[in-house]
């Protein structure tokens, strides 16, 4: 939902980002590049949004304001990244979930800087809390990764139940939500579970 009021979505199968008009009850599609695979979508200045192109492997922005569009193509091929999140600073970070890295994208500079997850790692989702660290859902490694941006240190927390059920799938997380106490929310989508996560600080 945009600042305006507009529902913006993207759609995977036509490769192309619509906005609908509750008030008018109406349609508008913006075409992007042939067979891309728009997946996510968040709105960053008013009637300016950036997505994801998962199977076009490249992030880009949609100027709705002037109708320009512009893409950037991430430095590893096939990486298929799915959600996204800005930072603090405007920095926008994103899971490659064939490549087993997460990527961050700096608008301003347009640059491109990945980070290796360890071996399995798979990031479907990610998050960014309050401290600004980044959490990463790894689906076949079964767990949640923090990145320290800062130091680039890594750590992670096996899920609960890992490997009990629908092991060769693993949890399948699509996407991770904080609540107003900081709490990380998730569903567990292969296992039938909703779940949360959060920071115990000693």
């Amino acid at each position: 939902v945009a600042r305006d009021g507009g529902i913006w979505f993207t759609e995977l199968g036509h490769s192309s980002i619509t906005r609908f008009d509750p008030a008018t009850q109406r349609f508008r599609r913006y075409q992007i590049e042939t067979r891309s695979g728009p997946y996510g979508i968040l709105e960053r200045e008013d009637n300016v949004f950036w997505f994801i192109l998962s199977g076009g492997s490249k992030i880009g922005y949609l100027d709705a304001n002037t109708g320009k569009v512009k893409t950037f193509a991430t430095p590893t091929p096939n990486a298929t990244p799915q959600r996204f999140r800005f930072d603090a600073s405007g920095r926008l970070w994103f899971g490659e979930y064939r490549s087993g890295k997460i990527g961050m994208f700096d608008p301003q500079t347009e640059k491109f800087v990945e980070y290796d997850l360890p071996k399995g790692g798979s990031a479907y989702c990610l998050h960014i809390d309050q401290d600004g660290q980044v959490w990463v859902a790894s689906t076949y490694r079964e767990s949640l990764i923090r990145f320290d941006p800062a130091t680039k240190a890594m750590v992670e927390y096996p899920l609960p139940g890992q490997g009990l059920d629908m092991e060769i799938l693993g949890p399948i997380i699509r996407d991770i939500w904080p609540d107003e106490q900081g709490r990380m929310w998730f569903v567990e989508w292969s296992r039938n579970k909703v779940a949360s996560a959060e920071i115990m600080k000693r």
